[in-house]
């Protein structure tokens, strides 16, 4: 169970990754990035943000979210 002060809104996640809101909902489509939902909120666990820094390939300074169509 995540305690909700270690856990950002799409818009806090956004801003921690250098990202647009865009950005971050396709990283949640293609499964890169997990979600807990508080009620209808949804909420991005800070260690999820940090999983996905860490899955980086190293020297590698963007995260590209593929989503297919």
């Amino acid at each position: 169970m995540y305690n909700v002060r270690n856990a950002v809104t799409i818009e806090e996640a956004g801003y921690r990754l250098s990202v647009s809101r865009s950005t971050i909902y396709r990283l949640i489509q293609s499964e890169r990035l997990r979600t807990i939902y508080i009620g209808s909120s949804v909420r991005i666990p800070t260690d999820a943000i940090e999983d996905l820094i860490s899955q980086s390939p190293p020297g590698r300074t963007s995260v590209r979210a593929e989503v297919s169509r």
